[in-house]
């Protein structure tokens, strides 16, 4: 019995990230330098903003950026290869096989951008461009692409956003006519 314990015991330890986060004054540092904010365990936002919409996979951060720039995304990535800390990224909570978010993760969160921008006249497309951040959902893009009488390459689920759904490649019911969304 003693064997099999102390197996579980190193594993959890292994595994669990959480033990290894700096120290909490490099923590409160670095959630000052980001124009977002950062979520610990125990904050009462934490449970609401660390939940998945498949709650089977439900998990816990040791930290949650909730990212408002690009400068956010990139202050995390540093800080959390600094210290060895695992990554993972979050923007509308759909992955249900629950890989945005993982136990003892540095979460990046990006629901708060959401910038939509439309350029009529590319010159990589004779129908315009669009470029979206990721905490859009697709209803938004439709509703602001709709305005210019356009179409756009998304998912059938309005809450899912463009992240996750382009690097899973992008199926759409009008894929057949236009492609898929990744490409």
């Amino acid at each position: 019995m003693l064997p099999i314990l102390f197996v579980f015991v190193v594993c959890y330890q292994l595994t669990d990230s959480r033990r290894f986060y700096p120290h909490r004054k490099v923590i409160d540092e670095f959630k000052k330098s980001l124009t977002g904010y950062a979520i610990k365990p125990g904050d009462s936002r934490y449970q609401n903003v660390s939940t998945m919409k498949n709650s089977f996979y439900y998990r816990h951060p040791g930290l949650i950026v909730m990212a408002s720039s690009v400068e956010d995304v990139q202050k995390s990535v540093l800080f959390a290869k600094r210290y060895n800390l695992h990554v993972t990224v979050h923007s509308s909570g759909h992955d249900y096989n629950g890989r945005s978010t993982a136990d003892g993760s540095l979460m990046i969160d990006l629901s708060s951008m959401k910038e939509i921008n439309i350029n009529l006249n590319s010159t990589r497309h004779a129908a315009g461009e669009v470029t979206v951040d990721s905490g859009n959902s697709w209803l938004g893009i439709y509703k602001r692409v709709q305005s210019v009488d356009r179409v756009v390459v998304g998912g059938s689920s309005h809450t899912v956003s463009p992240g996750g759904y382009t690097l899973g490649g992008g199926h759409s019911p009008i894929s057949r006519s236009f492609g898929l969304a990744s490409d």
